[in-house]
């Protein structure tokens, strides 16, 4: 499967329940069905926002990406939507680059 011919994503009441638990990468993309998995964490100090996001291989759990994102909460709505935009991009441009021979055996 090549993630520029499909990429979905999980709506989050189906990943909710995973917040919070202990589980592997591997067994999370088993039981969603997922081949990656993009998690995230926010850190603010004051009116400063620190946001991290992984995207991780759920067959061998190695980071395929990150990134880091620092805004100034002046605007929330905004920072979320050029955050989220700008992650997307980057995750898009990951998935979608060409992978070595191991790694489209190990995901298929």
């Amino acid at each position: 499967l090549c993630c520029a011919d499909r990429l979905g994503i999980i709506a989050r009441s189906s990943v909710g329940r995973f917040a919070w638990h202990e589980q592997r990468a591997a067994e999370i993309g088993r039981l969603l069905g997922a081949d990656f998995l993009l998690e995230g964490s926010l850190r603010s100090d004051g009116d400063r926002l620190r946001i991290t996001a992984q995207l991780v291989d759920a067959h061998d759990e190695t980071h395929v990406w990150a990134g880091t994102y620092d805004r100034v909460l002046d605007d929330v709505l905004a920072a979320q939507t050029d955050v989220g935009s700008a992650i997307a991009r980057s995750v898009s441009q990951i998935l979608s680059a060409p992978r070595p021979q191991s790694f489209r055996e190990a995901a298929s």
